[in-house]
């Protein structure tokens, strides 16, 4: 019944090989019936004691989709793989056992409705999508210390997800398997590189990759590298996207060197008010070697409107703390868009100084109208990248960067005089 992966990750938990177990695994691997083959082996493992078992999905509607309605590879219902004698209700979301112990089904998006419930083991299902950490869920566990937790996803770039694998890597108490398709066999890489489709969504459901962005990414996967010189005889600009208490203001710094954009620096603040992110801009500045005021930054156009109170505009402001500022060109989101694209083969991040930036433009994506999806759960991703816009249109505009036109323009020249 059990695929050879399968086998080492049953035999490392029920055999107590280790505590815990990460697993990174792609679509048509089986982790939904990995994850209920564990569980119920569990309580079979330990009929002799009242063994309880929480399987967490995004949102708890999904356990019904998920285990209940799913079916395996020879047609039979997920569930047939449980003990005979275990009844599964609906309304309750259980699995209850002739011995007491239960597997219970919870949803990740309400915690609190969920509070109480205690598991000898407790299974995330597909984790990088949820809001919560890790230690969120400690709670669920009736012993922390001899308890298990098992978590299982395909990856949502670089988040919470991402930061349990590397800490499960260094830890001997977790097993860590991280596999692709082709990987298992599961597929050719030809196969894979011939479905149709959203490259990311299948970079990432299908290749198991934390580089590739989120489906429908407005951007792709940016070029990154680990660290970035900053070459301090050149000019250095910065694209403000200005954000209230609710919502971040974000800054992106870069260099222009040979026609290549250079992300030296960006950072978003969020919930802060306006003298604390100008202190600690300082300072990160000052520790990177960069008087703040030989930077030019570029700021929206909105920034010039007053306050109704103190009669400032931000701009007032950034410049009496000593920010040369200008404004960026009034230009549509889309225009604005066109142009960052056409750049984009040209822009390359600098990810240890730029990581949470980096990871909001994979997470950038449009809605269903085509336009960015700024809708509340994605909103906080849209902040690095009005940044990024206003960078790139006044970097444009100062002819700093060419526009997608003079490039081409270039192109067709270079063209016509080879074959002269």
């Amino acid at each position: 019944m059990l695929r050879d992966y399968q086998l080492e990750v049953v035999k490392t938990i029920l055999h107590k090989k280790k505590q815990h177990a990460f697993l990174c695994l792609p679509r048509r691997s089986g982790k939904s019936f990995l994850n209920l083959y564990i569980a119920n082996a569990s309580i079979c493992i330990n009929y002799d004691k009242i063994f309880h078992v929480i399987i967490f999905c995004k949102e708890k509607g999904q356990a019904r989709a998920i285990f209940s309605k799913n079916v395996m590879d020879n047609g039979k219902s997920l569930f047939n793989i449980l003990h005979p004698k275990a009844v599964y209700s609906p309304y309750t979301s259980e699995i209850t056992y002739p011995n007491g112990s239960t597997i219970s089904f919870a949803g990740s998006d309400n915690m609190e409705t969920e509070r109480g419930k205690r598991g000898s083991l407790l299974i995330l299902d597909e984790y990088a999508t949820y809001k919560y950490p890790i230690e969120a869920f400690y709670p669920f566990l009736q012993d922390q210390r001899k308890d298990t937790i098992i978590v299982s996803s395909t990856p949502r770039g670089k988040n919470h997800y991402y930061d349990l694998k590397l800490y499960a890597e260094k830890n001997d108490n977790w097993f860590v398997t991280h596999k692709s398709v082709v990987d298992l066999e599961l597929m050719t890489q030809k196969e894979v590189d011939d479905l149709p489709g959203d490259k990311n969504f299948i970079a990432q459901e299908y290749m198991s990759s934390f580089e590739s962005s989120n489906a429908g990414a407005i951007y792709p996967t940016p070029c990154v590298q680990q660290n970035i010189e900053i070459q301090h005889n050149l000019p250095i600009y910065c694209g403000i996207d200005l954000g209230r208490m609710h919502d971040a203001t974000a800054f992106v710094f870069c260099q222009v060197i040979n026609e290549k954009i250079f992300i030296v620096y960006a950072k978003e603040y969020e919930g802060e008010i306006f003298g604390n992110i100008i202190a600690d801009l300082k300072y990160n500045l000052k520790l990177l070697g960069i008087d703040y005021q030989n930077v030019q930054y570029f700021l929206p156009h909105d920034s010039e409107i007053r306050n109704e109170i103190t009669g400032l505009s931000r701009t007032d402001m950034f410049r009496q703390y000593g920010f040369n500022c200008s404004m960026s060109p009034m230009k549509s989101v889309l225009e604005g868009i066109d142009l960052v694209r056409s750049v984009w083969t040209n822009i390359v991040w600098c990810e240890t100084k730029s990581f949470d930036a980096i990871e909001s433009i994979k997470k950038y994506v449009r809605g269903i109208d085509g336009k960015p999806d700024t809708s509340k759960s994605l909103h906080k991703f849209t902040n690095t990248a009005d940044g990024l816009r206003y960078l790139m249109v006044k970097l444009e505009n100062n002819r700093i960067i060419k526009s997608w036109k003079e490039r081409i323009d270039i192109t067709i020249n270079k063209y016509k005089r080879y074959h002269r």
